[in-house]
């Protein structure tokens, strides 16, 4: 995945599975119903690199920001997740520990490891098991 702008639109469930690649592009704007990340295990998570030139955007409806076994590393732009219910990830961090972006819930926030945003905001709960860095 490398090159200009992604864009994937679903009305429904947007499922990608991820294998463990880094990906550079201008900007990349998922959006569903759902958004499922799969990939990994609870014992060995999988790890998405995305090298971002432009603010990008993650934008969940009623079912979620699901990627219970993906840790999201970002470099670059920001990357904004939104979700009109939870958001369930393991790692969202940036590489460079520079925290920008956001993350925005209706319902909970759920980070197993580390958390690195710009901004954090959550209808229910946010729950890190880890470091916390929020600009």
């Amino acid at each position: 995945m490398d090159g200009g702008s992604l864009s994937l639109n679903a009305t429904g469930i947007l499922s990608i599975a991820i294998t463990g690649n880094t990906s550079t592009r201008e900007s990349i704007f998922f959006a569903g119903s759902t958004i499922n990340l799969t990939g990994g295990s609870s014992g060995v998570p999988v790890t998405l690199t995305l090298n971002l030139q432009q603010a990008s955007t993650f934008n969940a409806g009623a079912g979620g920001f699901n990627a219970p076994f993906v840790d999201i590393l970002t470099a670059g732009a920001e990357l904004n997740i939104t979700s009109a219910a939870d958001i369930v990830a393991p790692f969202d961090y940036f590489t460079d520990f520079f925290a920008r972006g956001s993350l925005s819930a209706a319902g909970g926030h759920l980070d197993h490891h580390d958390l690195g945003t710009g901004n954090v905001t959550a209808g229910t709960s946010i729950n890190v098991g880890g470091n916390i860095s929020v600009r």
